[in-house]
């Protein structure tokens, strides 16, 4: 395990480094020189530059290394070491004695005083400040042992030595100066003629800042002591001269680590330690202000504040990474109140503690740029941990966020730690015109000294086709193949020049020329020297300041499909590299001017771009605008079919052309793509690509035109198959995982081309498409009334005689509502929830239609378990179930169960048929516990029964297996009662329908509505009516059939959208009951039957005011679950009504008979009118008789001669 850990570890530093390479510039790091100092000393704590007198050193503080002073123990020694030699260092001699003596006794301690924890230089030829902030004073009395920090400075080519202790005096103790430990931030002036000891111990720790004249040790000057506030501040931890008002004398900045509430702060004094400005940090507790440096990064003449927080976290990383430090440049303004706000902010830390900014040093113009550029150490940094060290490049605009190169410890060598932790710069040291830098790692005892390479600036790098318009003309075809194919062809031109310090006069450049390089996969430019090349590699041999140009002869490949892109061609430019190992130093083997040049940080490359000439007006820029409609041949996908999907895509551009334009498809997983048929013949052709699934979904590619030319259509029908398999295999699928199946097949039809439309007519180039799924099924609801019209005298039922009821014959006529469900397929019904709406009472609480017995169920149905069915206990007739129903043989059905509950009450039917020449009858009868059958057959002129039954009962009694097989036609009947129960009359109509064996199933009560004639319902025929004794009466037909065949009597409400189950089961004008049933599976061309046999409560009927009274019940269906898991929200709600008309004898009887009186008053005004009639035909003289005058006639005999008399003929 732990081998492969570190396996890992290395692996990672490998990859690490390898991918940090590409930020190498010219700090060259295979020619680094490595000194290494005693073995613990800290070599490496601090590190300065310095010539003196032509002679090149490398100054490093070594705190903890032993010296050869008499009586001190790891007191401390600054080395110089050489700039080409490694490991030949030798300690300067600032202090050779031990410990001072005053008046016989030891007035001070040397031991463990960390001489070299600061070193600075001021630069060649000038003094060199090295300090021991942990030098510790006996006081004047010899009785206190403070740590009041020393410091020493050598002149004159290290021969000279000064000593400076500011503190060592009368003001002992921690609350005065006693604790000072001046020099642990220390600098001196460029000039050389001032030091800068910072004193970090004064006053509580709030701590002070000397400024020591050279030549005078009276030319002194001091902060002061500050508030109780500033106390702990730790002002003079760090510490850095220049020119921060821009008055031409040496100004310093002072860190503060702990200051302003512990967010840090860097205080900015003038010469004369007046504060010009105060910087503060942003973050409690990142030590800003640990190091400060001093440069102009923007070459504006104006010095800049460079101030490192190495312990500053970015809190708002999800790493779990702190302190990795930050980097603040304050710029400088000509205008003081300006001065210092504007800032930027380097991150460089790339692991956590990597404390980036723990040192920051100026290191001048390091790539003769004309700006200074600045390195930062991050001594915890890299893959390893082991310290890194970023350069960072000034420009005009300030400095470059981004680190221009990154050097690992790892790259320099493996024994490296803590590398970064001290770092100097600035000078030329190799003599090659260009900076260096030294790098402290104390942790290993090392420094490593880093050369930098000369910079080859390219001032000149051009990539240039030679036509002017920049545009090519594919038509053109103005130069020739070696196979005499004629193509279009252009010049391409490269030209090089370049200039650098330090450099020599001729260089080598190599060249890699990438003709198309954004397509290099299937470029559309070649050489026309090298056909079907598209890149070339070439040495250019340059001379400094002398422009070289060559010309390339390019051709347009023929039948490219791109021509709307661009065709750009590249440069890559780089110089001839001297191997590494060739630039690794060892002892007498370098020279001076030996690193050889690297080319200037600037992309390495230059591109130059060609436009293929088109038809997009004066701008050569086509802007299309894309419309795609679309017509399908279905509105939906009924599961399991195999219709073709047609889709006819039409697409206009109503702008300028598109090209490479092309039609998406996205697809289902369960539709195919079949073919592509084209609309237009003479359009051109559309090519379709079989789908990719690099989405996760399929997608129809199909290329319409390149281009497809402005205000031109294209039409054509993409063929689709959706795969029944593959929809079953997904639903089930779906259902197994939990999930709903698909309820539809969603398609996402959209145009595009590669040269961009306006962001505004984007909205017609995308259409969805959303096709249903569906299961095909036919549920259909019939039912009838036995009787439809119940005519009956109320007084038989409504006797004063009978108080209590308890026969159902006392409560009134009998009614049975029948429903038939019935499915016309062709897919089944795996459930549907069934509710009866039965009006049991009226609002008032009176019993309306009681409900005598629990529902009886024929098929695949049961209902819910409901003790309110005959709450009375009505003694029931045991054959009164069927009513007046018989069945007769028409069609066929055929049924199967291997269980079955028997019913709870004893039950009998009979089938009758008639006709014009014969008739027949058969019965079949059941029990609690047996079922018996018989059969019968007959046939006539007009009907014909046939009809079978079987059943097996257990020894408990209950049926466990039945069958049945049965074609018959039913029988409906309207019934007329006498006052004294028995039937007047029966009026028969017949219907047909088919049977299944069922079962009487307890159901649980429910609601229903009472209808008057007038409410608005739909019904299935017309109803003739007539009017009968001044009342109007209905006479309706009751042809109620089977399997499509036209249907009476039955009242369906019109299907509600959407779908609203409450509204449904609304009782409307009665207290219903709701018996809920749940039917299924319902196959093809099956149905269920539900009867419900009640009484009519005379006694409730007998206190409304009617005439004629219609009671409804109602069935409402929802089918809730469908084969392959399609979601059956789509199905509308099914209901029907059934109605039974009561009419009252009684009342016919009322109407006939004439009031007495109306009688006697008629004879006496009949007697009136007839004396009135005599009276007035007496006074007419019409009872008076006139008689003839006596003639002759009268003398005549009285008989004829034929022995008659006269006036006797008639006789």
């Amino acid at each position: 395990m732990k081998e492969q850990t570190e396996m890992t570890v290395t692996s990672f530093a490998l990859l690490f480094l390898a991918l940090t390479s590409v930020l190498a510039f010219n700090v060259d790091i295979p020619s680094a020189l490595t000194h290494r100092g005693p073995s613990g000393s800290y070599f490496g704590f601090s590190v300065d530059l310095h010539k003196d007198r032509g002679v090149n050193w490398l100054l490093v503080g070594a705190p903890t290394a032993q010296t050869e002073q008499p009586g001190v123990a790891r007191g401390g020694s600054v080395f110089r070491c050489s700039t080409e030699i490694p490991d030949q260092c030798q300690s300067i001699p600032f202090d050779v004695t031990g410990n001072n003596n005053g008046s016989g006794q030891q007035i001070d301690q040397k031991s463990d005083q960390w001489f070299g924890a600061t070193v600075r230089s001021a630069g060649p030829n000038g003094p060199v400040l090295a300090c021991a902030p942990r030098y510790v004073w006996f006081s004047n009395n010899y009785k206190r042992r403070e740590p009041v920090g020393t410091c020493f400075v050598a002149r004159d080519s290290f021969r000279e030595f000064s000593e400076y202790s500011p503190c060592r005096t009368s003001s002992w103790g921690y609350h005065r100066q006693g604790s000072c430990q001046a020099g642990l931030g220390a600098t001196i002036s460029p000039d050389g003629l001032r030091v800068f000891i910072g004193a970090v111990g004064s006053w509580y720790w709030q701590g002070q800042l000397f400024s020591q004249g050279l030549f005078s040790r009276l030319d002194v000057l001091s902060t002061t002591e500050g508030s109780a506030a500033e106390d702990d501040s730790y002002l003079g931890y760090s510490s850095a001269v220049g020119d921060l008002d821009d008055d031409g004398r040496t100004d310093v900045a002072v860190g503060m680590p702990r200051g302003a509430n512990l967010t840090g702060k860097v205080v900015l004094l003038s010469s004369n330690l007046t504060n010009i400005a105060n910087i503060t940090g942003q973050q409690l507790g990142a030590y800003f202000g640990y190091c400060v440096a001093v440069t102009d990064v923007n070459n504006d003449g104006l010095q800049d504040v460079i101030v490192g927080a190495p312990l500053y976290s970015n809190y708002a990383n999800t790493e779990g990474k702190y302190e990795m430090g930050r980097v603040h440049v304050y710029y400088q303004s000509t205008r003081l109140r300006q001065s210092f706000r504007r800032s930027d902010v380097l991150d460089g830390g790339e692991v956590s503690k990597a404390r980036f900014g723990l040192a920051v040093s100026a290191l001048g113009d390091i790539n003769l740029d004309g700006f200074n550029d600045i390195a930062v150490g991050a001594p915890y940094d890299g893959p390893e941990e082991r310290g890194a060290v970023y350069i960072y490049h000034g420009s005009s605009k300030g400095i470059r966020t981004k680190a221009t190169q990154v050097i690992y410890a790892e790259q320099v060598s493996s024994e490296l730690s803590t590398f970064g932790f001290s770092l100097a710069g600035g000078m030329d040291l190799d003599g090659n015109e260009y900076p260096d830098i030294l790098v402290g790692a104390y942790d290993s005892d090392r420094v490593i000294f880093l050369r930098s390479r000369p910079v080859v600036y390219l001032n000149t790098v051009d990539i240039s086709y030679d036509v002017e318009s920049k545009q090519i003309d594919l038509e053109n075809k103005n130069c020739s193949l070696l196979d005499e194919t004629a193509v279009a062809c252009v010049p391409l031109t490269l030209c090089f020049e370049f200039s650098g310090r330090g450099v020599n006069n001729r260089e080598e450049v190599m060249v890699q020329l990438i003709l198309d390089s954004k397509t290099p996969k299937n470029p559309r430019l070649h050489f026309l020297s090298e056909e079907n090349k598209s890149s070339l590699n070439e040495t250019y041999q340059l001379v400094k300041g002398q422009r070289a140009c060559r010309t390339y002869t390019v051709y347009v490949r023929p039948l490219i499909r791109d021509k709307l892109t661009p065709i750009e061609s590249e440069v890559r430019y780089s110089l001839r590299e001297v191997t590494a190992d060739s630039r690794r130093i060892g002892a007498g083997q370098r020279t001076r001017r030996s690193l050889p040049p690297v080319l200037g940080a600037e992309a390495p490359f230059k591109t130059d771009v060609i436009v293929i000439q088109k038809n997009c007006g004066p701008d050569n820029i086509c802007i299309p605008d894309m419309q795609v409609t679309y017509k399908a041949n279905i509105d939906k996908y009924i599961f399991g079919s195999d219709k073709k999907l047609e889709i006819e895509v039409s697409v206009l551009n109503a702008a300028e052309d598109a090209f490479e334009a092309a039609v998406y498809l996205t697809l289902p997983d369960e539709v195919k793509f079949v073919r592509v048929d084209r609309v237009d013949e003479g359009a051109p052709p559309v090519l379709c690509s079989s789908p990719s699934d690099e989405s996760g979904q399929p997608v129809l590619r199909c290329e319409i035109g390149n281009p497809l030319s402005a205000f031109r259509t294209s039409v054509f029908t993409i063929v689709l198959q959706p795969s029944a398999r593959l929809a079953r295999e997904n639903a089930a699928a779906a259902i197994a995982a939990g999930q709903k199946a698909k309820s539809s097949l969603e398609f996402i039809l959209e145009v595009n081309s590669t040269n961009p439309e306006d962001a505004s007519q984007l909205f017609d180039n995308r259409a969805e498409i959303s096709l249903p799924i569906r299961v095909e099924t036919d549920l259909s609801i019939r039912g009838i009334s036995d009787p439809e019209v119940v005519r009956f005298n109320l007084s038989a039922f409504v006797s004063s005689s009978v108080q209590v009821k308890s026969h159902e014959n006392q409560v009134g006529p009998q009614v049975i509502h029948i429903y038939e469900l019935g499915n016309r397929g062709p897919s089944d019904i795996l459930k549907a929830n069934v509710y009866i709406l039965w009006p049991t009472k009226t609002l008032s609480g009176k019993d309306l239609l009681y409900l005598v017995d629990r529902p009886f169920v024929d098929g695949p149905a049961s209902c819910q378990l409901m003790e309110q069915f005959n709450p009375l206990a009505l003694k029931l007739e045991s054959e009164r179930l069927s009513g007046s129903s018989s069945a007769s043989g028409f069609g066929s059905q055929r049924s199967s169960s291997s269980s079955s509950s028997s019913s709870s009450y004893s039950s009998s039917s009979s089938s009758s048929s008639s006709g014009s020449s014969g008739s027949g009858s058969g019965t079949s009868k059941s029990s609690k516990t047996t079922y018996s059958s018989s059969s019968s057959s007959s046939s006539g002129a007009g009907a014909n029964v046939i009809s079978s039954s079987s059943s097996t009962t257990s020894v408990d009694g209950k049926p466990k297996t039945s069958s049945t097989s049965s074609s018959w036609n039913r029988t409906s009947t309207v019934t007329r009662y006498g006052p004294d129960g028995s039937v007047l009359s029966t009026v028969s109509t017949h219907n047909t329908g088919a049977g299944a064996p069922g079962q009487v199933i307890p159901g649980q009560v429910i609601p229903g509505q009472i209808f008057d004639e007038e409410e608005d319902y739909d019904y299935d025929e017309e109803l003739d009516q007539q009017s009968t004794g001044g009342r109007r009466r209905r006479q309706v037909p009751m042809n109620w059939q089977h399997s499509g065949i036209k249907k009476n009597r039955v009242r369906n409400r019109r299907q509600s959208q959407p779908k609203n189950l409450d509204k449904e089961l609304n009782c409307g004008a009665t207290q219903c009951t709701i018996i809920k049933c749940s039917a299924g599976p319902i196959t093809s061309n099956n149905n269920v039957v539900f009867k419900l046999r009640a009484r009519i409560w005379a006694q409730t009927i007998s206190e409304i005011d009617w005439e004629d009274l219609v009671i409804s019940s109602k069935m409402v269906v929802d089918i809730s679950e469908l084969p392959y898991g399609i979601d059956p929200d789509y199905l509308p709600l099914r209901s029907a009504t059934v109605t039974t008309t009561l009419d009252q004898l009684d009342r016919e009887r009322e109407a006939r008979a004439i009031p007495w009186w109306i009688i006697v008053l008629a004879a006496v005004a009949g007697v009136l009118l007839l004396l009135f009639l005599i009276f007035a035909l007496w006074k007419m003289g019409f009872f008076k008789r006139s008689r003839p005058d006596k003639d002759e006639c009268e003398q005549e005999p009285l008989k004829s001669e034929n022995g008659h008399l006269q006036r006797d003929e008639a006789l």
